[in-house]
């Protein structure tokens, strides 16, 4: 793809998202400007290449690709490596379905599917393309952004297996659901100032001996302090448990995450039932802070992009290059 002048494209991040936005904007260059994610076989795709025009990001020839699941075949039994879908975004405007800023793609999506293929055969000589013709019928329909589309319904497999990889080539991931998303970074950020509550509060107790009193009972010095230093004990354990989980969660272990969640949701439960038998008041001082805290936490790992990862299977690691044995477009 980079041979035949495609550039790939950045993850969507913060920074990529504010960089496209004011580039867009000041009609600045942008050549690696993000790719909005899209889901095919339960992940968003795992790479995708453009092509500026104009020098802005405004207008720009896309393509994503999802690699295909081991002994997954097209309808009629032909075998691909990759699926890609290509469009060309025309302009910036608000989406016709969600109101939010977005590209508008060109309507005949077939024009953007020749060119994708045709600047590869131009650029690899090696390559083959067979075309299916009619795969799907030809229909008019409109995208998840409201746009237009159109196709005639053909559909072009590139055979690059005959491309020369460099002996040297480095193996690496491609998987998307290989890349730590945000949301199980911040759940397990979260976890982790939990963690650290609990260490605080734990030193809090060891600190104090005796002079914590515990209403409505009254014991002897001894013994409060026997009591505190049990509380402590089993508070810094919660706490390493937090620790442990908060690591787990950022390595993409599912069973953290429902852990993580089901913790929460049991914090969030208890303090709901003593704020409306008036046990206890939600203030900022006791027990707000938490509950948002356990709310984010929910938030965060139940997100589709975490669940995803967090239940991956990983796929072994393909050449850079991204040589395979066929790729439908």
């Amino acid at each position: 793809m980079r041979s035949a002048g495609w550039t790939m494209a950045d993850d969507v991040t913060f920074a990529s998202s504010r960089r496209i936005i004011s580039s867009t904007i000041f009609r600045q260059s942008y050549t690696e400007a993000p790719v909005s994610p899209l889901y095919l076989f339960d992940r968003q795709q795992d790479f995708a290449y453009q092509q500026e025009v104009n020098n802005t990001p405004g207008k720009r020839h896309h393509v994503r690709f999802w690699r295909c699941p081991e002994g997954w075949l097209l309808p009629g039994g032909h075998k691909v490596d990759w699926l890609a879908a290509g469009t060309y975004d025309r302009s910036v405007g608000f989406s016709l379905f969600t109101l939010q800023i977005t590209h508008k793609i060109e309507q005949n999506t077939d024009v953007e599917r020749d060119h994708i293929v045709s600047t590869v055969c131009v650029a690899e000589p090696a390559v083959t393309v067979q075309v299916i013709e009619d795969f799907s019928t030809g229909y008019h329909t409109r995208n998840g952004g409201g746009d237009s589309i159109s196709t005639d319904g053909d559909l072009p497999i590139i055979d690059a297996s005959r491309v020369q990889v460099p002996a040297d080539q480095p193996p690496s991931r491609t998987d998307s659901r290989d890349r730590r998303p945000a949301p199980i970074v911040t759940g397990a950020v979260l976890v982790g100032i939990r963690a650290i509550a609990a260490f605080t509060l734990a030193m809090t107790l060891l600190g104090s001996g005796s002079d914590i009193g515990l209403e409505d009972v009254a014991l002897d010095p001894e013994t409060t302090t026997t009591a505190i230093v049990t509380m402590a004990v089993i508070v810094l354990l919660f706490g390493l448990g937090e620790v442990f989980l908060a690591w787990r969660i950022f390595l993409g272990s599912n069973g953290a995450r429902v852990i993580a969640m089901a913790l929460s949701s049991i914090s969030i439960l208890v303090q709901a039932v003593d704020y409306s038998t008036g046990t206890a008041n939600l203030t900022l001082e006791a027990g707000l802070s938490g509950l948002a805290s356990d709310i984010l936490v929910l938030l965060a790992l139940s997100s589709q992009r975490a669940r995803v990862y967090a239940k991956r299977q990983r796929i072994p690691a393909v050449p850079a290059s991204v040589v395979g044995r066929g790729v439908s477009s």
